[in-house]
């Protein structure tokens, strides 16, 4: 992945954000981000919420970083238009 080529929808992701519908969360330590996720309606069914993007830098692979940040990215949705979870 290269940051310079993924900049365009990143930034999208985060100016076009309307929460709690479509949006972005961010995992950080004490010191940095560590993780993130955008989501939004789905682009062939707009009442269907989708996860469009989720990373983690490794060093936080197997801490629970990205399981709390699913939960609170699900709850998020839950809270806002009602989605049920899936899978």
């Amino acid at each position: 992945m290269d940051p310079r080529s993924e900049e365009p929808g990143w930034r999208a992701m985060f100016t076009n954000a309307r929460w709690p519908t479509s949006g972005a969360l961010i995992a950080e330590t004490d010191r940095a981000p560590v993780a993130f996720a955008g989501f939004g309606p789905a682009d062939d069914a707009p009442k269907v919420a989708e996860v469009a993007t989720f990373y983690a830098l490794p060093e936080v692979w197997g801490k629970g970083v990205g399981r709390r940040l699913m939960d609170a990215l699900l709850q998020t949705l839950e809270g806002g238009v009602g989605v049920g979870r899936s899978g």
